[in-house]
């Protein structure tokens, strides 16, 4: 929902994952794909990467979700 009221985050998200996605090698998430995906997609993958940089974690964000990793 915050994308719908800051459309310009979704775009600086897609760009975030694009990038990580090429530095760990997965070539399907291209920007062109990533517009194509949910909001939900977007803000799931971003925080796929960003749950490992503890500087850019939310507060109180650990990364893991209960009972899995």
């Amino acid at each position: 929902m915050l994308f719908i009221f800051e459309p310009e985050l979704r775009r600086d998200y897609e760009f975030y994952i694009s990038e990580q996605a090429e530095i760990t090698g997965y070539k399907t998430l291209v920007t062109s794909n990533l517009q194509q995906a949910s909001d939900l997609t977007v803000g799931n993958l971003y925080y796929y990467w960003v749950g490992g940089v503890e500087e850019d974690r939310p507060e109180g964000f650990s990364g893991r979700v209960d009972g899995i990793g």
